[in-house]
């Protein structure tokens, strides 16, 4: 498999980038390529324009879009751009799973991974972007995790809003918007190596705290018993 990403501050950027991605050649094998684009934007609206560009620039290739993960509350600065990665898959593959939560619970959509896994040879890593807080994404993990110990788990929350807020947590198919879902990407290939352990780029130091009190959906108020702000003050000497 073949990687490579590119970053982007605008959309006016957006021409010249699809040329780069048409340099390498990778997408004249459509069914081998995947476009996983990453915005770091509440924006809808340009997301759509974004996918729907790269949609339309490399018919056949499969586009994954998803918002950014925050922020966490008002006021929080976050950096703006898009992310597009591009994989290319050679010896290995992929299969995009859509599980929506209006339709099913998430102990539901678990199961309904496990069988489809059980008729999968090879699969050597689950990426998963559950779409928002309102999808109980942790029953759905905590259940595959169970299943699946075996098979690395990975990925991050697309947004943080509860759909209560007006702001509704979106992921893109082939142009496609979801709300209310828990996407899954299956990676599969018996010469596909993936290495897991980092978490947002950070490597884990210390030790491992446990989230001991919340609101039930995205936001902490307690770690190993201590709030966030004087655990800061404690590790990191922040107010």
């Amino acid at each position: 498999m073949q990687q490579k990403t590119y970053r982007i501050k605008g959309n006016e950027e957006l021409p010249e980038l699809i040329g780069k991605i048409r340099e390498t050649g990778l997408c004249e094998e459509a069914q081998n390529c995947l476009l996983f684009v990453h915005e770091n934007i509440d924006d809808e609206a340009r997301m759509r324009e974004n996918i729907d560009a790269l949609t339309a620039a490399f018919p056949g290739v499969t586009v994954f879009g998803l918002t950014m993960f925050g922020p966490t509350y008002p006021g929080l600065t976050l950096p703006v751009g898009t992310d597009v990665s591009l994989l290319h898959f050679d010896r290995s593959s992929f299969r995009i799973l859509l599980y929506e939560i209006d339709k099913m619970t998430p102990e539901e959509a678990a199961d309904s991974l496990s069988r489809t896994l059980a008729g999968m040879s090879d699969v050597k890593g689950l990426f998963c972007a559950p779409a928002g807080a309102d999808t109980m994404p942790d029953a759905f993990l905590r259940k595959t995790r169970q299943r699946h110990r075996d098979i690395p788990l990975f990925g991050v929350q697309t947004a943080a809003y509860s759909r209560m807020t007006g702001a509704e947590p979106t992921v893109f198919l082939n142009g496609k918007p979801y709300h209310n879902v828990i996407p899954v990407i299956v990676f599969s290939g018996s010469d596909l190596h993936i290495s897991t352990g980092f978490n947002l780029g950070y490597k884990a130091v210390g030790k491992t705290m446990e989230i001991t009190d919340s609101n039930g959906r995205e936001l902490v108020r307690k770690i190993d018993g201590i709030t966030p702000n004087d655990l800061y003050r404690r590790y990191l000497h922040l107010d």
